[in-house]
This record gives C-alpha cells, structure tokens and sequence, in this order.
C-alpha cells in the first residue's frame, strides 16, 4: 500500500494513479489531501519521471521526461543516492548499491543533478514513490517495481507497507 496523504514528496515512475487503472478513488482522494495545504501546512510537491505525461502527470510540478525503459535505472539510482543521504545500512543496500547514477543519467536522458535533485528532496521529506502502471509499462516492469520498493525501504520514510494477511499460515508458522 502506498501512503500517499501524508507525502510532503511523491515521485512517480509513470502510475497513473489519478485514474481508474491504477489507482481510483483512494489515491485520488489522497493526493488531493497531500495537495491540501490544510493539511500538514505543506503542498505535497509531485515528480514525474517518465518519457509520457499523462492524466495524473498533467497535475506534476516537474516532469522528468526519461527515455523509454530506462525508469528502472533511474529509480535505483535514486535509491542508492537516498541510501547514502539517510545512511541506509539495511539489508537492501547490496541491491540498491548496484544502482549507477552517471549510467541512469546517460541511459535515461536526464542529467546527474536531475537526479540529485530528486534525491535529496525524497531524502529530506516524508516522501513516497509510485512504480509505473499498465499504460507507461516496458519489458523490465518488474525492475522497476523492485527499484522502486528499495527506494522507498531506504528513504526509511515508512509511507509503503506490504499489506495483506500478516497472520500465521498452517504449517508455515
């Protein structure tokens, strides 16, 4: 489950979470929150790495147009310079120590600072990444959904949890 009310940061890999395919009313409802500055006092800035801007990409303040498939790299670059920022030394870290920020800059089209950029504002505020959906999906959907869990476990915001059943199962237990 992604926390995104409470996000003062939200950083989107392509999810078009302000529409029925991928989120729905609950992430509509809670970025408008996020967007409120009622609430908290602070208007959640939104970052959108992708080569498409679409519904939810339209309400972006800064849009990172990424080369196609390359969002994977970027994310765990960004990861590994979150990591570096909060001193991540979780079990994560040999995965997100892959992540090179000068190759995802190259592969992607985007600049090192671009990447800074991003970093230090997930790094620096309750921040939440979203991983890419159905209309934005590429052949390493599935990297980028990890790049994007291990950005999230290493900013050590807690805005992501796994959900589902946590009970013990038959056997397993």
């Amino acid at each position: 489950r992604y926390d995104i009310e409470p996000a003062h940061y939200l950083l989107s890999f392509g999810a078009e979470f302000l529409g029925g395919g991928w989120g729905g009313a609950w992430s509509q409802a809670a970025f408008a929150e996020a967007r409120s500055p009622a609430k908290n006092h602070v208007v959640c800035r939104y970052a959108l790495v992708s080569p498409v801007r679409g519904q939810a990409g339209a309400n972006c303040d800064d849009w990172f147009t990424a080369t196609p498939g390359s969002e994977a790299q970027v994310a765990l670059a960004v990861a590994k310079l979150v990591a570096a920022k909060t001193h991540y030394t979780g079990p994560a870290l040999a995965l997100v120590n892959a992540g090179d920020p000068a190759v995802a800059a190259q592969a992607s089209g985007l600049t090192e600072d671009d990447l800074n950029a991003m970093a230090e504002l997930f790094a620096a505020n309750p921040a939440i990444a979203l991983p890419g959906g159905v209309a934005g999906s590429a052949a390493n959907a599935t990297e980028l959904a990890a790049a994007v869990m291990l950005l999230n476990v290493v900013s050590k915001h807690g805005l992501m949890s796994a959900g589902g059943y946590t009970g013990a199962v038959h056997g397993h237990d």
